[in-house]
């Protein structure tokens, strides 16, 4: 299941590198060697490795948010019916990916 799910990133003995793992449970594989384009911009690097480690947490996020949308149908709000839909189909596009199951 997704909710478990779980991206591990450790470093490597070059600080323009990183690995990256999926882990669910106690299962853990390599998926990637993640480069940074610029060994000047470190700063950026360790910011998009943090933004990469956050997104399990932030796909749990969009389906509470979808969740509690779908409760409150009944709201006729332009603004809350285009935020659902555009939630349902950010999700739609990572569940067909087969990435995230």
């Amino acid at each position: 299941m997704f909710t478990d799910l779980e991206w591990l990133i450790t470093g490597t003995t070059s600080s323009t590198r990183a690995n990256l793992f999926s882990k669910r449970g106690y299962e853990s594989h390599h998926i990637a060697t993640i480069i940074s384009g610029s060994s000047r911009n470190l700063q950026r690097f360790d910011e998009s490795l943090a933004l990469i480690k956050m997104t399990p947490e932030l796909i749990k996020l969009l389906i509470e948010t979808q969740k509690i949308l779908n409760n409150y149908h009944f709201i006729q709000s332009p603004s809350l019916q285009q935020l659902e839909h555009k939630i349902t189909n950010t999700l739609d596009s990572v569940f067909e990916s087969g990435l995230i199951k």
